[in-house]
């Protein structure tokens, strides 16, 4: 009998040490797992700062929000004396400070061919590929419109995100938000030739268009034509423009020309201020200098229809070039 009750004992202990051995082993378990966690979270801190800083400099760099902010970027001023030769930078604050209502206010929203950023093969901050900013479309139309109407206000955004979100291009369109007032005179819209899934091109396009009207009520907007060839998606633009009464700017002359394009081997200039010259394929097949000055024109002569933009097509727009197009209408 005291023999059993010792076995008792024993088994007892050993089963109160193995409890208390196993809590142990728990506690440091967890111990270990809270640090962990502890470390993951530091670098979870850590990775989203970093994220937060390239996403800052992402948006410096491209012209473009990565999300709605108090701040703006910097607004050039282009005046009638200086067509296309001295843009003048001036600071803003933030969205109800970004024009400037005693001056013609211009948005430029378009891909790479408006707006491009430094990579390792292109250096300047302008549209691919003019040799120089002052020779992009954008800033040869402020130009013109300066020697018009006078001093000009442009914004210039890259937008491509709109293109290449083709599964929902809706949820691009905040990112136009601090561009767009009752203040701007006229938006162009270069986009397009980034985008090879045609289902919702026509009604992506239309939403856009009017999704600008909504929020720059006193803005004429037109569509510029595509400087290269993927049929249907120009008919689908043009389709687009007449639903939602706004002038379309043909581009068929230089779509896919050689004779508009940079071309391999030219020398441009960068943001370094240095010559470079042009090696990159996807690069070279960009509008030049021509095809820049070209798109400038059409534009400029496109906007003689501002009276009458309901219904505007390629035809209506190409038939400008043989009116005064130095005389538009304010």
């Amino acid at each position: 009998m005291m023999k059993n009750r010792r076995k008792v004992t024993v088994f007892l202990a050993i089963l109160m040490a193995s409890i208390i051995a196993l809590a142990v082993i728990m506690g440091a378990l967890f111990l270990v797992s809270l640090n962990r966690q502890n470390q993951l979270a530091q670098q979870i801190s850590v990775l989203t700062t970093e994220v937060e800083g390239l996403n800052t400099k992402l948006a410096s760099l491209t012209g473009s929000s990565v999300e709605k902010t108090t701040e703006s970027p910097t607004g050039e001023v282009v005046t009638a004396a200086t067509e296309t030769e001295a843009v003048t930078e001036t600071e803003t604050e933030g969205y109800q400070g970004m024009y400037d209502p005693d001056t013609f206010n211009y948005l430029a929203l378009g891909n790479s061919i408006t707006k491009h950023t430094v990579c390792d093969y292109w250096w300047g901050t302008w549209g691919m590929a003019a040799t120089k900013a002052e020779k992009d479309y954008p800033h040869l139309l402020a130009g013109k419109l300066a020697n018009y109407f006078g001093p000009v206000t442009m914004q210039i955004l890259n937008i491509s995100t709109w293109e290449t979100q083709s599964y929902d291009r809706a949820q691009t369109l905040s990112l136009l938000d601090n561009y767009l007032d009752d203040t701007l005179n006229l938006v162009t819209i270069q986009l397009g030739e980034d985008c090879y899934d045609m289902t919702t091109f026509e009604n992506d396009y239309i939403e856009l268009i009017r999704y600008i009207q909504a929020r720059a009520p006193n803005a004429h907007v037109m569509v510029l034509g595509d400087v290269w060839n993927f049929p249907p998606r120009d008919e689908l633009k043009i389709a687009a423009c007449v639903k939602a009464g706004v002038p379309y700017v043909d581009l068929s002359e230089i779509r896919d020309n050689p004779a508009y394009q940079c071309g391999l081997g030219t020398v441009v200039y960068g943001d370094d201020g240095q010559q470079h010259t042009v090696e990159h394929a996807g690069a070279a097949k960009h509008p030049g200098d021509s095809g820049h000055q070209y798109m400038a024109d059409k534009a400029y002569a496109a906007l003689n229809y501002w009276d009458d933009t309901a219904g505007a097509t390629a035809v209506t727009v190409e038939g400008s070039q043989d009116e005064n197009a130095a005389q538009p209408a304010q």
